[in-house]
């Protein structure tokens, strides 16, 4: 798992956009660690089902019943399955036409609006919480050096 997301910004390298950041993003949005508008919930339910189906609309009777890897699971039961399919259907005719590919991106071009986005969640346990602090530390000195380098070097 990557830990620091200092520099991650999708659309800037999209392999690691597509193999990496959205499956690094997906688990934690569908485990409802992040606030979204649900709007935003319907939106992001019709990419992450153009991601894993494309163009493909035979699924579609199942929407319902495959919830819980399209829509954050805290939120689930704010509407019927029958409510949620009918707005994932309608925002993924809006999306018409794009790829996987595309549809990762835009995903996570949404999430990256929001405040948590990047954030790693778990349990916090001694040595986990050791390890991320002196990450964090270490890259905050890795970029202080560089920036007085840098300053030094304009004189």
């Amino acid at each position: 798992m990557k830990k620091l997301w200092t520099n991650t910004v999708p659309g800037k390298d999209s392999m690691a956009d597509s193999i990496f950041h959205y499956y690094q993003e997906l688990p934690k949005y569908l485990r409802g660690y992040h606030k979204c508008s649900r709007e935003e919930v319907f939106q992001l339910g019709a990419l992450i089902y153009r991601v894993r189906f494309e163009d493909d609309k035979s699924h579609f009777p199942s929407i319902p019943k495959m919830l819980k890897e399209l829509v954050p699971q805290d939120l689930i039961r704010q509407l019927s399955p029958d409510d949620w399919k009918r707005s994932i259907v309608a925002y993924f005719n809006k999306q018409a036409g794009k790829s996987r590919e595309e549809a990762k991106l835009m995903f996570l071009k949404i999430i990256f609006k929001w405040p948590t986005f990047g954030s790693a969640f778990f349990e916090v346990k001694g040595y986990k919480m050791d390890d991320l602090l002196t990450s964090y530390i270490s890259q905050m000195l890795t970029t202080m050096s560089k920036q007085r380098s840098a300053r030094g070097s304009a004189k």
